[in-house]
This record gives structure tokens, C-alpha cells and sequence, in this order.
């Protein structure tokens, strides 16, 4: 079952008419899988580079979940809904792709209840998730930056410029190279923020799992635990 993911569209009948473009055809062009990944908030899909996607492309797997939650997604009486149905039984397990489920504590959106006992003085959970995905937008616009300098240092030097033009668009280059190593490093530091925190309270419920058990496992204590948080 599939986590909830905030303002995702609720009509899916845009993702619905593509993928079974996709079944129908085999393939979807690129441009056309960005712009629904854009729309639907699907990442995979978003990242995706390629001129054209295929059935099975990893990257299409979340646009075909919410075609498969389109309001007008009938497998009982469409055939090709039908074959929509199969794979989404197959890659989810059957049923379990209708529904989004409940977050878990530590995933973004989850349950704060726990990430209150385990942060004390520090930032949210969630607010560790957004600068996250902030330091991801800083390295993107820093490799956009390096494509830009690249670019224009291969035209000045097919255009055979002069040297002290060259040496600019060089310069220009080599900043934007250490400018997108200094937001690489950033968002290694927030990423392992995320990943410290997630643990934390993943122990913190697994211990209060175990406590919920303490009267059917004999000698299961807070010593054994490792004590109280």
C-alpha cells in the first residue's frame, strides 16, 4: 500500500487517458511523461529524461496508480483497464493500490507524536524533510548553472573567441562547478539529518511496540529496552 502524499490532484482522468495511450501504443513521449509528473506530483516522473517511456519504465509506475484511482477507471467493463488493473494488483499486491495508507511515524506527514518525545529543542521532523528538499533544489539550480557555463564556454570556443573571453567563460565554469559541490555537501548534511532523526524514532516505536507487549513477554523491561526516552 502506497503512503499519502500531499495536494496530489483528485481527478485522475488526465493520468488515466496517457496510460492507456500506453498500453494502447507501448510508449508515451517524454514531454508527455514530465508534464503529468509535474501535474500529479510524481517525482520518478519528473526526473524522467528519455525521449519516450515504455510499459514496465520504473518512472511511470506512480502515474499508472493514479490512473488507477481516476473516477472513471472501470476494469469491469475495459479492457484495457483491465490490463491496467493486473499490473497495478502486480506491483502492489491486489487491492492494495486503491487506497493510500497512513504514513508511518517516521515518514514525512507522519504521526508527530513520536518525533515530539525523541527531538526535544529540535526542528520537526517535517521541517527537517522541507530543508531537505530545499538543499535538493539548490544543487539542481547549481547543476542547471554548470550546463549553462558548459554550454557557453563550448560556443566560445567554437566561435573562437578571444582569450580573455575564453578565460571568462572559464572562470564563470569553474565557480559554478565548487558552487554545486558546496550544495552537494549541504545536502548530504541535511539528508543525514533526515536519516538520524527517521531512526530515532523508529527505535522510540519499536520500544513502545515492545511495551505493549511487556505483559505477555515475561522479563521484557525498560532495562532490557534500553530504558525510557
Amino acid at each position: 500500500m502506497t503512503t499519502t502524499k500531499k495536494h496530489a490532484p483528485k481527478n485522475g482522468a488526465n493520468a488515466l487517458a496517457a496510460v492507456c495511450t500506453l498500453w494502447e501504443e507501448g510508449w508515451l513521449p517524454g514531454d508527455r511523461v514530465r508534464a503529468l509528473g509535474k501535474e500529479y506530483q510524481v517525482q520518478d516522473a519528473i526526473d524522467f529524461r528519455g525521449d519516450s517511456a515504455a510499459i514496465g519504465d520504473a518512472n511511470l509506475v506512480g502515474l499508472v496508480l493514479h490512473a488507477g484511482r481516476a473516477s472513471d477507471f472501470s476494469p469491469a467493463t475495459n479492457p484495457v483497464h483491465k490490463e491496467i488493473q493486473i499490473y497495478l494488483d502486480g506491483t502492489y499486491g491486489r487491492g492494495r493500490w486503491r487506497h493510500e495508507r497512513a504514513p508511518w511515524p517516521w515518514e514525512r506527514f507522519g504521526d508527530p507524536t513520536i518525533d515530539d518525545l525523541v527531538r526535544k529543542s529540535e526542528p520537526p521532523r517535517d521541517t527537517l524533510f522541507e530543508t531537505f528538499d530545499g538543499k535538493l533544489a539548490d544543487m539542481e539550480t547549481a547543476q542547471q548553472a554548470i550546463y549553462a557555463a558548459r554550454a557557453a564556454a563550448h560556443e566560445g570556443r567554437a566561435n573562437r573567441v578571444p582569450d580573455a573571453v575564453m578565460m571568462s567563460f572559464t572562470k564563470t565554469l569553474n565557480q559554478a562547478i565548487k558552487d554545486w559541490e558546496k550544495a552537494e555537501e549541504a545536502a548530504s548534511v541535511a539528508k543525514a539529518k533526515v536519516t538520524t532523526r527517521q531512526l530515532q524514532i523508529q527505535d522510540r516505536y519499536r520500544m513502545d511496540q515492545y511495551r505493549r507487549r511487556g505483559d505477555e513477554v515475561p522479563g521484557l523491561t525498560d532495562d532490557v529496552l534500553g530504558g525510557k526516552t
